[in-house]
């Protein structure tokens, strides 16, 4: 009798540890550029070239080039230092954001929402630049959003000055794509 319950405990436990899921974290999603630079079987050179740092968050081109057959890309990239993490945008993503971020100050700032309220913009990669209001004021950030569970916050407060600077940059890097 002892032998059948021990078996069937065994069984039940075993049984138990087979079914349950795995523990899967978020893949870091990919932009175009990420995906030419990520090849496998070829020579890829990559140069960085730094514009700005805002607020803990180095902003750079990165030119992918296949020294195999001389094609190449460009992003910007977005490292953000205290996460030790970055992510890429692709040229259509670069202008889009630009746009993005002239509507936020032309039509969203000047708003005075009755309810809490999110604006966002997402690219490719993961990356989010988005705004809220909150107690009567908009809050604008960036962010990483495949990142979880980080003890440190993943996202990066922007104030007027650091959008500012923010728009000047990406108006460089269009001339520089």
């Amino acid at each position: 009798m002892k032998t059948i319950f021990l078996a069937i405990i065994l069984t039940l436990i075993t049984l138990i540890g087979f079914c349950q899921q795995p523990i899967i974290s978020p893949a870091k999603k990919m932009c175009n550029a990420d995906k030419f630079a990520n090849q496998t079987g070829v020579l890829i050179k990559n140069e960085y070239i730094d514009l700005i740092e805002i607020n803990k968050c180095r902003i750079c081109v990165v030119q992918f080039l296949n020294l195999n057959n001389n094609k190449s890309v460009s992003a910007l990239k977005f490292e953000f230092l205290l996460l030790k993490s970055s992510v890429n945008l692709d040229e259509d993503e670069v202008d889009s954001l630009l746009k993005c971020i002239k509507t936020l100050q032309n039509n969203v700032f000047t708003t005075k929402p009755k309810t809490y309220t999110e604006v966002i913009f997402k690219s490719r990669s993961g990356f989010e630049l988005g705004c809220y209001f909150e107690n009567n004021k908009w809050k604008t950030y960036m962010k990483i959003d495949y990142i979880e569970k980080q003890e440190i916050p993943t996202d990066i407060k922007l104030d007027k000055a650091d959008l500012m600077m923010l728009i000047s940059t990406l108006e460089l890097v269009k001339e520089k794509f």
